[in-house]
């Protein structure tokens, strides 16, 4: 488990800082949006944090639900749209509304953060399957020796 987290995490960074580069560069977010491009205005230890601090997120919640389906990019789809819910339409709901701001910018950004999330859980079960973490539906590869068995099967015939 350690290996997978070590390598999903930044993973999950790298495609959190390339979404915040793309908002920055189309310019699909409203204007409030923070991105990489505002590293000027914006201290660089607070975006590695929140990068860092989502990605922690996502892959715990993926660790939560993995193995609840027979297939791990189920399960990857599962834990990005679970994670998706709070960040994109309950975030805008919530917050935007309250504040009475425009609407439309925010949620053309959480379709935007719909296909984020559902990057990186397809890219935290490309990363599980890598580093071979097992599941409990998944057969066992060890295999009886032929040698084995029949030292096996003979004792029961004994009996």
């Amino acid at each position: 488990m350690i290996r997978f987290f070590l390598n999903a995490v930044p993973l999950t960074v790298v495609l959190l800082f390339l979404f915040s580069l793309a908002v920055g560069v189309f310019d699909f977010g409203p204007a409030e949006t923070i991105t990489v491009l505002d590293w000027q205005h914006t201290s660089v230890r607070l975006l590695l944090g929140t990068w860092l601090f989502e990605a922690c997120g996502l892959v715990a919640l993926y660790l939560l639900v993995e193995g609840r389906s027979r297939h791990r990019w189920l399960d990857g789809l599962m834990a990005g749209w679970a994670a998706w819910i709070f960040r994109g339409p309950l975030l805008v709901v919530t917050v935007v509304v309250a504040a009475g701001r425009p609407q439309a910018p925010w949620f053309r950004l959480a379709l935007g953060w719909w296909v984020l999330y559902t990057v990186c859980g397809l890219a935290l079960a490309a990363v599980s399957r890598a580093t071979e973490r097992g599941r409990a539906d998944e057969p066992e590869t060890d295999e009886l020796e032929p040698d084995a068995l029949e030292t096996s099967t003979a004792s029961l015939e004994e009996s």
